[in-house]
C-alpha cells in the first residue's frame, strides 16, 4: 500500500503516513483483498445466465502535492512586540525606575522619556502619565497655597512695615 500524497511505502493498516502524516483511506477494493476471511462463503450453484459485472467505482480524487513548509521558524511580528509592550514589568524593573526617580532632574527627564516614547511598555507609559498627572496637581495645590499665603500674610507684612515705620 502507497500514500497517495507522497508515494512513500506504508505498512498494511497504518491510517496515517509515516512521511508527510496525511491520513490515508483505504479503498474498499484493497480492504476486502488485505482483509481475511473469517468465514467461508457458501458456493452457490452456478446459473447458466450470465450477469453483467458493474463497473469498478470510480478512483479517489487525488490530493495536489502540497510544497512542504518550513518547520517552525520564528519571525518576530508586529505581535511579538506588541505582548513585549504589555508584559508586566518586574521587580526589578520597578526597584530600577524608583531609583531613577530619586535623581533630582533625571526623573522628570525620564518621566517624559516613559511617557511620551514610542515602544516603551505599557505599563511604563502609564506610571509616567500617573506621575505627569501627580506633578501638575502638586503644582497646581503649591500655587493655590502660596497664593492664599500670599494674600493672608501679605496684610500682616504692610502692619509689621508701617509699625516699623511709627516706632523709627
Amino acid at each position: 500500500m502507497f500514500c497517495e500524497n507522497c508515494g512513500k511505502e506504508l505498512e498494511d493498516g497504518s491510517k496515517f503516513c509515516d512521511g508527510c502524516g496525511e491520513k490515508v483511506e483505504v479503498n474498499d477494493i484493497e480492504a476486502q483483498d488485505e482483509t481475511p476471511a473469517t468465514q467461508p462463503e457458501p458456493q452457490e450453484e452456478k446459473q447458466t445466465e450470465t450477469v453483467a459485472a458493474a463497473p469498478p467505482p470510480p478512483p479517489p480524487p487525488t490530493k495536489k502535492a502540497e510544497p512542504e513548509k518550513p518547520k517552525e521558524v520564528f519571525v518576530e511580528t508586529k505581535k511579538t512586540k506588541s505582548i513585549s509592550l504589555t508584559k508586566p514589568l518586574g521587580i526589578f524593573t520597578y526597584i530600577w525606575m524608583f531609583i531613577l526617580m530619586a535623581i533630582p532632574l533625571v526623573n522628570i527627564i525620564m518621566v517624559f522619556v516613559w511617557a511620551f516614547g514610542k515602544n516603551k511598555n505599557i505599563n511604563k507609559k502609564n506610571y509616567a502619565w500617573a506621575l505627569i498627572i501627580v506633578y501638575l496637581l502638586f503644582t497646581a495645590i503649591m500655587l493655590v497655597g502660596y497664593l492664599q499665603f500670599e494674600t493672608i500674610f501679605s496684610d500682616m507684612l504692610d502692619q509689621i512695615q508701617d509699625f516699623i515705620s511709627d516706632i523709627g
